[in-house]
């Protein structure tokens, strides 16, 4: 059995997870329009962009983003995977870390409502609303285990949500 294989897996899930909400992505990669909400996601040469091709674009599945970045006026999801190692060839313990990162000038969004709202609030609910007690991380839920806030420039604040979940097993 490969271990790093099993963490390869479990990020390809998150991810899946992640691009699969709708609202979610809309609130990520629509930063140049206040009215994230309403408008698809870009388009790129006349084609309509799917959320996989937002993948080291807005989405890292590794705790930074990439050299150069830290200037555009975008949103960022980056994530970092913890494990407190193995017991009987599986991950114990497995923490995840979901960064959630937004340039000062595009942190102002509204909502499906109307209301303005905090984009980088906005993607943290809803990251919260997919992984805190979802099942398919290991044999047990995983759990919100905290929050702390973050930065990456003076220009990009961020917001760290940390979730765990015990016998990372298949």
């Amino acid at each position: 059995m490969s271990h790093l294989k099993e963490l390869t897996t479990f990020k390809q899930e998150l991810f899946g997870l992640l691009t699969g909400d709708t609202l979610l992505m809309r609130a990520l990669v629509n930063t140049d329009n206040i009215n994230s909400l309403v408008n698809d996601l870009p388009r790129k040469d006349g084609q309509r962009q799917l959320p996989r091709h937002f993948m080291y674009e807005n989405l890292f599945p590794f705790p930074w983003i990439a050299t150069g970045m830290e200037t555009e006026k975008k949103a960022y999801i980056t994530v970092d995977i913890m494990n407190s190692g193995l017991m009987n060839n599986y991950y114990k313990d497995m923490a995840i870390g979901v960064y959630v990162f937004c340039h000062q000038d595009v942190i102002k969004m509204i909502n499906e409502d109307g209301s303005v709202v905090n984009r980088m609030d906005f993607i943290a609910q809803r990251i919260d609303e997919l992984l805190n007690q979802n099942r398919n991380f290991g044999i047990g839920k995983l759990a919100f285990a905290g929050f702390k806030s973050d930065r990456m420039t003076d220009q990009i604040p961020g917001q760290c949500l940390i979730y765990s979940t015990a016998t990372f097993d298949r």
